[in-house]
C-alpha cells in the first residue's frame, strides 16, 4: 500500500566566503627608518588565557584564584572597532599608507 506522505530532514547548508586584494607594497614589511615614530593602538594590556585551554576549562576556584582570574579571556569591542578603523583608513591611503 502506497502513501502520498513524502517524509525526509532538510538539512541546512551554510555557505560563506569572500575575496579581497591586497597591494603587493603592503604585503611584506619594510625596514623602519632611525627615528620613526612608532604607534601602540589597543587598550590596557591584561593578563588574559594563561594556562591555555585547560585553565579556561576548570571549574571555577579549583586552582589559584590569580590563575582563575588570568585565565579568563576578555575581548573589548569597543577599542577592536577603533583600532580597525585606524587601520582601515592607513591602508585605504594606497601608497602613502603610513603602516611599514
Amino acid at each position: 500500500e502506497s502513501s502520498s506522505s513524502i517524509y525526509g530532514y532538510h538539512k541546512p547548508i551554510m555557505l560563506a566566503g569572500g575575496y579581497g586584494m591586497i597591494r603587493e607594497s603592503h604585503v611584506k614589511k619594510q625596514n623602519i627608518p632611525a627615528n620613526a615614530k612608532l604607534v601602540v593602538l589597543g587598550g590596557p594590556a591584561m593578563l588574559i588565557g594563561l594556562g591555555g585551554g585547560a585553565a579556561s576549562s576548570m571549574a571555577s576556584g579549583a586552582s589559584d584564584a590569580s590563575l582563575d582570574f588570568a585565565s579568563v579571556q576578555r575581548d573589548n569591542a569597543e577599542m577592536q572597532r577603533r583600532c580597525q578603523e585606524v587601520i582601515d583608513t592607513c591602508w585605504s591611503l594606497g601608497n602613502d599608507n603610513p603602516i611599514l
